[in-house]
């Protein structure tokens, strides 16, 4: 069994849900549950934790997530993780920008996170969500970080490269998760990937 698992991702790509994915495989005594957020995002939920789960989560500005699973970092770590990378396509980048910004802005951001981001013109922090002209400007923003991550990130370096394309379609990704962990087939996995595929649906037109 390989237990030490880290995903890496930009931010807005499914990464929580895949790690919960895993580490529902290799760490089952983490959870009592797998549920999604309010916002149909897989970020740790609270009440989806045992004790120990709890533990291994740190929260940070209204989300949460396993401190050792996840990094944001193009670069492969040098320890004895077995790694996954996150790999998305152009035309996927509207998709993801839409994701991140109605499931985790929209949300969780604080008026600090958004004077970081702020342009000119942009609306003002209580008012953004409802002005197309600012949302357009953050999802133009993060389209433009996507493309910076995918050019930087160790892709032939990863242990394993999933597509997030293959996250919300691939038939299989329930076994080739179970390939990767050395551990049979796990059908609450499964029923997390249907649910999680089926709420974010919407987001594909």
């Amino acid at each position: 069994m390989q237990n030490n698992i880290r995903v890496h991702f930009p931010r807005g790509v499914s990464g929580s849900f895949l790690i919960n994915c895993i580490l529902y495989y290799v760490h089952p005594e983490y959870f009592l549950n797998l549920s999604l957020g309010p916002e149909g995002d897989a970020h740790p939920q609270p009440y989806d934790l045992s004790d120990i789960g709890r533990s291994k989560v740190f929260n940070f500005t209204n989300h949460s997530y396993f401190v050792e699973n996840t990094s944001n970092s193009e670069t492969k770590l040098d320890d004895n993780f077995t790694t996954v990378f996150i790999k998305c396509d152009m035309q996927d980048y509207s998709v993801i920008a839409d994701m991140f910004l109605n499931k985790v802005l929209v949300s969780k951001i604080d008026l600090q996170e958004y004077n970081t981001m702020k342009g000119a013109d942009w609306a003002q922090f209580e008012e953004w969500t409802t002005c197309d002209f600012t949302k357009n400007e953050i999802k133009y923003i993060w389209s433009n970080t996507l493309t910076e991550w995918n050019t930087k990130a160790d892709f032939l370096l990863a242990d394993h490269v999933i597509s997030f394309k293959d996250i919300h379609f691939d038939p299989k990704l329930n076994q080739r998760m179970a390939s990767m962990t050395g551990m049979r087939i796990n059908e609450t996995v499964q029923q997390y990937i249907v649910d999680y595929r089926n709420t974010n649906r919407i987001y594909w037109k």
